[in-house]
C-alpha cells in the first residue's frame, strides 16, 4: 500500500475513528484547521468554555499561544491533557456533523476518554472533566517520569536487563516499535544504551510515566472521583485500545486502565483485522495512529488508512469535507 492508493468508490468496508494518546501533541496542533474550519472552531470554542470552568483559563490560548513554536515540548500536563481531548473531540465532532459516523471507535491510551464521548458513554462536559481531574491527580500523587520509544524489535524489552531491571514496558505499537516508561534516570540510561548501541529511540514530550507502576498513587483518587460520574452503554462499538475487544461496559476502572495498562496496539489490530478489511481514520494530532496501522497491515490486506490532520499539513482537506468526499478519499 502506498500514497497514491486507488480511489475508493464507496464505504465497503467499516469506518474506525482513531484517537491518539500523550506523545502526539504539539503546541499549534490543527492550526490551520482552527483558522480554516467553520465547524471545528465552533466544537473547540464550546471546549475553551469548559476549560474556563474547570482549568480557569482558555485551553485555545494555550495551544495556539504565539509565543510557543510547535517544535517546544508541550509537556505541562495540566493542559496537554484537555488540550488533546479537546482537539480530537473536536476534530470527530465536525466529521460528524457532515453525517459521516464511525462504525467503531478505537482510543489509545487517554485517546479512550475521546472515544468515549464520541460512543455516547460520556457526554463531553464528562470527558472533559475526567480529563482535567487525572492531569490534576497524576500531578499531585505521581512522581515525575519518562518515556522513550525504541524502534527495534520487542523482543530487547524482553531479553536484555537493562530494559526489565529499569523500566516498564509501556506498550508494543508494530514490530519494530515498542515504549518503555519509568524514572527519569532509567530513561535516561536506557536512551545511552541506545545511543551505544546505535539502536533508534524517541523521547515522549511526557513528564509523567504513562502505562507504568509509577501512576498507581493516583489510582484510589481517580476512581473516587470517576465512579460519581454517569456512564451509558456505548451506542457506536468501542474496540479496547488494550486488547482490541468489543466493549460493553465503560466505568471508572476501564479508563483508568487505559492509561495505566500497556497497550498492544499491534495484537488490537490483529484481532481488528480478522474480523475483516476496516477503514481507520486517525484523528489525531500527529498522524502517529495512521503510521503504526501502516507497519501492522499485511501486504495482502485490503483495509486501508488515513490521516486527517499531523503536525505539518492537512492531511486531508476537511474545510470543505462531506460524506461524498470521504467516500472517494484517497486513503493509503
Amino acid at each position: 500500500m502506498n500514497n497514491n492508493a486507488d480511489i475508493l468508490p464507496e464505504f465497503s468496508m467499516p469506518l474506525v475513528f482513531m484517537f491518539s494518546g500523550q506523545g502526539s501533541h504539539h503546541f499549534h496542533m490543527a492550526q490551520n484547521l482552527y483558522q480554516e474550519h467553520e465547524g471545528f472552531r465552533k466544537h473547540l470554542q464550546n471546549l475553551d468554555i469548559l476549560a474556563l470552568k474547570y482549568l480557569n483559563c482558555s485551553i485555545i490560548e494555550k495551544i495556539y499561544d504565539s509565543n510557543l513554536k510547535k517544535d517546544i515540548p508541550f509537556t505541562d500536563i495540566h493542559f496537554s491533557h484537555p488540550a488533546l481531548f479537546s482537539i480530537q473531540c473536536a476534530l470527530a465532532k465536525s466529521i460528524m456533523d457532515c453525517g459521516i459516523t464511525p462504525d467503531m471507535v478505537l482510543g489509545y491510551s487517554i485517546g479512550e476518554f475521546v472515544a468515549s464521548v464520541i460512543a455516547g458513554v460520556l457526554t463531553v462536559e464528562s470527558g472533559f472533566f475526567l480529563v482535567c481531574k487525572q492531569a490534576e491527580l497524576i500531578e499531585r500523587y505521581c512522581p515525575q517520569g519518562a518515556m522513550t520509544a525504541i524502534l527495534e524489535t520487542p523482543d530487547l524489552y524482553y531479553t536484555l536487563p537493562i530494559f526489565q531491571e529499569k523500566v516498564d514496558l509501556a506498550g508494543i505499537n508494530y514490530s519494530r516499535h515498542f515504549v518503555v516508561s519509568g524514572g527519569i534516570r532509567p530513561i535516561e540510561h536506557i536512551g545511552a544504551f541506545c545511543l551505544q548501541n546505535q539502536i533508534d529511540f524517541q523521547d515522549l514530550p511526557v513528564t509523567f510515566a504513562f502505562h507504568s507502576d509509577m501512576m498507581d498513587p493516583a489510582y484510589d483518587e481517580f476512581i473516587r472521583f470517576s465512579s460519581a460520574i454517569n456512564f451509558a452503554g456505548p451506542k457506536i462499538r468501542m474496540i479496547s485500545g488494550l486488547d482490541g475487544l468489543v466493549t460493553s461496559l465503560v466505568n471508572a476502572y476501564y479508563l483508568w486502565n487505559a492509561t495505566r495498562k500497556a497497550v498492544f496496539f499491534n495484537h488490537v489490530i490483529r484481532r481488528l483485522e480478522q474480523q475483516g478489511p476496516n477503514l481507520y481514520l486517525d484523528l489525531g494530532p500527529s498522524g502517529t495512529l495512521a503510521t503504526f496501522i501502516k507497519y501492522n497491515l499485511d501486504k495482502c490486506s485490503q483495509s486501508r488508512y488515513c490521516s486527517l490532520i499531523n503536525e505539518f499539513s492537512l492531511g486531508m482537506d476537511i474545510c470543505t469535507i462531506n460524506q461524498r468526499q470521504l467516500k472517494t478519499a484517497n486513503f493509503c
